[in-house]
C-alpha cells in the first residue's frame, strides 16, 4: 500500500521543455474546462481494478492538478491553448444539456492546432515523471518546434465522454478485443467530461476519429471536430475492458472522483 502522489520536488525537470526549473501546478484538464470542483484522487490501478492500492485517498479541493511542469510552460499553455479547449468543452456540454433530441453526430468549430497542442501539453503534464519513451519524446519535439510538424506516427483519438470522473492511464501496452486485429503499441488514455482521448503510435483504433488529421493546419487555421452522440462508450472503456501492460508510469497515474459521489 502507498499514498497517491501528485507532485514532485519544488525544483525539477519540466515534463514539457525538459529544463530544470521551479515546477508549478497544472490543472488537467484546464480550469476553463470545468476542472474546479473537489475531487478524491486515487491511483489508476485502484480505479481500473476496483481494489484500493493506497493506504488512503487524497482530496484535492479545486480540481485535478499535478506539479510536473515549469511556470513558463504552464503560462504558455494557459494563454495560448487552454481557451480553445475550454470553448470546445463548453460547446459540447451546452449541446448535451439541450432539451431537443440530439442527432447522431454534431460538428463544433474550433482552432484545431491550438486544441491539439493544448491537449498534448496536458497529456505530458499528467505524467508524474518526465517519461522519455518514443511517443512522449515525439510529442515534446512537436511542442518545442517552431514551425511545428507532428510526427506522422502519432495519433490522438477522441470520443464523447459524458461522465464526471477524470481518468488518466499513462504509457501502457493495450490489447483491445474489438472483433478484428489490433496492433500493439504504446497508449496514454486521458478522459474528462465531455471528451476522452487516446494518444498512441497505433494507426487504427476501433471506430474512433483522430485529431491528428489536422496536423498540417496552421496555428490559427479554423476547423471543425465531429462528435457522435448515438454510441456512447462505457465510462471504463477502453482501459477497463482490455489487457493492459504497464510499468512505473502506469502505477503513478491518477484518477479523480467527485467528492459528492463518494459520500453516498
Amino acid at each position: 500500500m502507498h499514498y497517491v502522489k501528485i507532485k514532485r520536488e519544488v525544483t525539477g525537470e519540466c515534463n514539457i521543455c525538459g529544463l530544470v526549473r521551479k515546477l508549478s501546478w497544472d490543472h488537467i484538464p484546464p480550469q476553463v474546462a470545468g476542472n474546479t470542483d473537489p475531487l478524491m484522487l486515487v491511483s489508476a490501478v485502484s480505479a481500473i481494478t476496483g481494489t484500493p492500492q493506497e493506504a488512503r485517498s487524497l482530496i484535492s479541493q479545486n480540481g485535478y492538478k499535478l506539479r510536473t511542469i515549469c511556470g513558463e510552460c504552464n503560462s504558455r499553455i494557459g494563454r495560448e491553448y487552454d481557451p480553445t479547449i475550454g470553448k470546445l468543452c463548453a460547446g459540447v456540454n451546452q449541446y448535451l444539456k439541450s432539451p431537443l433530441t440530439l442527432p447522431a453526430e454534431a460538428a463544433f468549430d474550433t482552432i484545431p492546432t491550438r486544441l491539439v497542442r493544448g491537449l498534448l501539453s496536458h497529456i505530458l503534464a499528467s505524467k508524474l515523471q518526465p517519461n522519455k519513451n518514443l511517443v512522449n519524446e515525439q510529442v515534446r519535439a512537436y511542442l518545442k518546434a517552431s514551425p511545428a510538424r507532428l510526427h506522422p506516427s502519432l495519433h490522438l483519438y477522441y470520443w464523447l465522454y459524458p461522465y464526471a470522473e477524470i481518468s488518466v492511464t499513462n504509457d501502457v501496452g493495450l490489447l483491445l478485443y474489438d472483433g478484428g486485429p489490433q496492433e500493439h503499441g504504446l497508449f496514454t488514455v486521458m478522459k474528462f467530461s465531455p471528451i476522452a482521448l487516446v494518444l498512441t503510435n497505433v494507426p487504427r483504433f476501433p471506430g474512433i476519429p483522430d485529431l491528428c488529421q489536422f496536423a498540417e493546419f496552421g496555428m490559427d487555421d479554423p476547423g471543425r471536430v465531429f462528435l457522435r452522440f448515438d454510441n456512447v462508450r462505457p465510462q471504463a472503456w477502453p482501459e477497463g475492458e482490455a489487457i493492459l501492460l504497464g510499468g512505473q508510469s502506469m502505477r503513478e497515474s491518477v484518477s479523480g472522483r467527485p467528492r459528492d459521489r463518494i459520500r453516498r
